[in-house]
């Protein structure tokens, strides 16, 4: 049975790792360790995903921002990459581009959105 003092345990806890909980009701929380091998290989994954659309030839460099939403055990996670690339099929222009990948699984992985990552309007 749940007391009022675990609930507040458990809010504490979301509060310290630095998650927000969204309407949709899943745990938003930034990407503190971007050099993270699995992080890296979901950005390569996603320009891959990219380049498969014939649209252009993306060279993936590096994921340097983001931030996951977590919608529990059974409905996986949404990262929103912001990634680095070099777009071969513009003299080797290098970009940032922003990537969102669902991973339901372990190895079962799709890119729901790929584009030019805007700068912020201040």
């Amino acid at each position: 049975m749940y007391t009022m003092a675990s609930k507040h345990f458990a809010v504490l806890v979301i509060l310290l790792l630095g998650a927000t909980l969204t309407r949709g009701g899943a745990f938003v929380y930034p990407i503190s360790n971007v050099g993270d091998e699995q992080i890296q290989s979901l950005g390569s994954f996603a320009v891959d995903e990219y380049d498969k659309r014939g649209e252009s030839h993306l060279l993936f460099k590096m994921v340097f921002g983001g931030y996951v939403e977590y919608y529990g055990v059974y409905n996986g996670y949404t990262y929103h990459l912001d990634l680095m690339a070099v777009n071969c099929t513009q003299s080797g222009a290098l970009g940032n581009y922003t990537a969102v990948v669902y991973q339901y699984t372990l190895n079962q992985k799709t890119t729901t959105w790929f584009g030019e990552l805007k700068p912020k309007q201040t």
